[in-house]
């Protein structure tokens, strides 16, 4: 009676150990989730990430866990993809991108008092960047505060001419503050 249990706890040991993918196979399944993501088969890639994730290391898990959450999202799965992005910013938590894939989130989302508190703190670690500038520079915009929304702008390229997002949201302001003639000036370059 002994063996056959021996046996069957054998056999679902190695069923488990074949079910689960060796390092290699979870590089694969990874490089296969990137090739249908560009594909925009997001559906797909994110159950190829989901299956690399399963066994992978913190490392692995660092760079494919915001994939998920970038798949979930361009699926329209907002609250999963949330989850997500948390997931791995939990990870790595001294990463600025898991900030700002959370705060882009919330912005997209309407949740307007999150996203500008998270593109702060991620604008306070890398104050250079510039998508993080004209994030926030637009969130302070909305909210009515046009000299942090200018200051933004200015900061992110706002002096380049050919910067078309800085001149978008200066030309903007402008308008708010009623100098037409500037805005006009921007919206014409």
């Amino acid at each position: 009676m002994r063996t056959p249990a021996v046996a069957l706890a054998l056999l679902g040991l190695w069923i488990g150990a074949a079910a689960a993918p060796t390092a290699a196979g979870r590089e694969a399944l990874a490089a296969e989730a990137e090739t249908l993501y560009r594909a925009q088969r997001f559906a797909e890639a994110r159950e190829k990430w989901e299956a690399a994730l399963d066994g992978a290391s913190r490392r692995q898990a660092r760079r494919w866990r915001p994939w998920v959450g970038r798949a979930l999202e361009a699926e329209g799965n907002f609250q999963k993809a949330l989850t997500a992005y948390q997931d791995a910013h939990d990870l790595d938590p001294r990463r600025v991108d898991r900030l700002v894939d959370l705060a882009r989130l919330y912005d997209t989302v309407g949740l307007d008092d999150q996203a500008r508190r998270l593109f702060e703190k991620a604008h306070a670690r890398e104050p250079h960047r510039r998508d993080i500038a004209l994030a926030l520079g637009r969130l302070c915009f909305q909210e009515g505060r046009l000299a942090d929304a200018r200051r933004l702008a200015v900061g992110a390229g706002g002096a380049d001419p050919r910067d078309l997002a800085a001149q978008t949201l200066l030309a903007r302001i402008d308008e708010a503050e009623g100098d037409l003639a500037a805005a006009a000036q921007r919206w014409e370059s």
